[in-house]
């Protein structure tokens, strides 16, 4: 029988990053929830941590960031599809969101208190 949970990310006032929660061997990403009408134009991008300190951003097999865009314009993103040839490090267990420039890939501070929820599937 397939295991799913959601988890809340919270990205504080005047920063880009959103706490880290634990994520089990085999599960994925596969829907975001986003209050659009508060979000400070950009992107969201995942990144993954072995330790809980040292974070990195999440890429394609190709490098490319992994992000979610349009976030202002809709309030659930079933994501799933976007993540399907990712590779995980081995020893990965914690993920977090980053707010991104569309175009730098520099962080975007967001202006207020931002939260996300997340539902994770195995």
């Amino acid at each position: 029988m397939p295991h799913s949970r959601w988890e809340t990310f919270t990205i504080p006032n005047n920063t880009a990053v959103s706490n880290s929660v634990d994520f089990a061997f085999g599960e994925r990403i596969a829907l975001l929830e986003t209050d659009p009408s508060a979000w400070t134009a950009g992107d969201i991008c995942f990144q993954i941590s072995r330790d809980g300190t040292n974070f990195l951003d999440i890429t394609d097999i190709t490098d490319v960031l992994v992000r979610v865009t349009n976030v202002a314009a809709a309030q659930m993103r079933a994501i799933a599809d976007d993540l399907n040839n990712i590779s995980f490090p081995l020893g990965a267990h914690k993920v977090r969101l980053r707010s991104v420039n569309t175009a730098s890939e520099a962080d975007v501070n967001q202006g207020g208190e931002r939260v996300q929820r997340m539902l994770l599937v195995k």
